[in-house]
């Protein structure tokens, strides 16, 4: 807006600047119809108006989609950083089962030389 009018609207970003545009003047639209409709509203214009209001706060979200598009960058970083979970989970897995079976080696070994150790020998 600082710009100009003519590079706001057919500018770089020409799409999101409507967007923009648009939502401040639904958002302008359910201010007046709040003011108008403060005191004198009757129960059918009550449900026109909650839908009107319903729809002006749906369109808010678009705003969200803009900012998703500039957080681009973290949302790759988050996404691979999920992906190196899932990978971790499974080197757990395997480091688990590695030492189960190097525990369960060990304890057979210990116990056959037990098994055959004589009352008075040391063990080495």
């Amino acid at each position: 807006v600082a710009l100009g009018p003519r590079r706001f609207f057919w500018g770089s970003q020409v799409t999101w600047n409507w967007v923009d545009s648009i939502l401040v003047l639904v958002s302008l639209v359910e201010v007046l119809l709040d003011i108008i409709t403060l005191g004198n509203v009757s129960s059918s214009g009550k449900l026109n108006y909650a839908r009107i209001v319903r729809i002006a706060r749906v369109t808010r979200v678009f705003r969200v989609v803009r900012l998703m598009n500039l957080f681009k960058p973290l949302r790759i970083l988050m996404s691979t950083v999920g992906e190196t979970i899932r990978s971790l989970v499974w080197v757990a897995v395997l480091l688990t089962m590695l030492i189960y079976i190097f525990s369960m080696a060990f304890s057979l070994m210990s116990s056959q030389a037990m098994a055959n150790n004589t009352a008075g020998t040391p063990l080495p």
